[in-house]
């Protein structure tokens, strides 16, 4: 069985909404952030190094399988519990895209989006930096708005791993995470991403990874 480490407001609420949605079986070992400086507490280090959330355990033929990083671990849930459901078909060009959203949302997004936290937490939010930070979240927001103008989410008609992967990012990148953590104009204009954040919110498993009672 599938074990999801799960921090109460991180990234381990994708693993949860993916769990929930491929109906796979899986157990929530859940911990709490520091009510002072907000981090994963020094006990999540015995689970992975890295000492953060989320993790992924699974028992496989070869032993313990345990990733680290909420992207692969989707990936992995996907692949290897979906049974064709949420990822487009290999080799075609949905796939590509489908994937290229997922790697999107950490590699390029979620990276800003976390810098123009601590530069706020810093106090230079208003800084150059902290301008140009909040420059390069328009321009994604701005590729994200484009993306789902047409049709209901990233890829087409369906709801994919990517689109899952996106529902957290958008939580955050809208205060919805870290209530007034910063505010991002663009999306005052944004309004195709504004409902597609509203589909992702009310898609089933989405309440699921908002639970507060693991």
């Amino acid at each position: 069985m599938l074990t999801i480490y799960h921090l109460y407001r991180s990234r381990s609420e994708r693993l949860l909404f993916l769990a929930h949605l491929l109906g796979v079986p899986h157990r929530v070992v859940a911990y709490h952030r520091d009510p002072q400086t907000f981090l994963a507490p020094a006990s999540l280090t015995a689970v992975h190094p890295l000492g953060s959330s989320p993790v992924l355990e699974d028992a496989t033929e070869s032993g313990p399988l345990v990733i680290a990083e909420s992207g692969a671990s989707m990936l992995y849930m996907t692949e290897t519990y979906g049974n064709g459901r949420l990822l487009p078909p290999p080799g075609t060009t949905a796939r590509q895209s489908c994937l290229e959203w997922v790697h999107f949302n950490e590699g390029t997004l979620m990276a800003w989006l976390v810098t123009l936290m601590m530069l706020g937490k810093a106090g230079v939010i208003e800084s150059a930096t902290g301008k140009f930070a909040l420059s390069r979240i328009e321009r994604y927001v701005t590729h994200l708005d484009r993306a789902v103008r047409d049709t209901p989410f990233l890829c087409g008609q369906e709801i994919t791993v990517a689109d899952v992967t996106t529902a957290f990012t958008l939580d955050f990148l809208g205060n919805i995470t870290f209530p007034g953590l910063f505010r991002i104009p663009a999306l005052d204009w944004a309004t195709a991403l504004t409902a597609y954040a509203a589909r992702l919110r009310d898609a089933p498993g989405y309440a699921y990874s908002q639970r507060r009672d693991f």
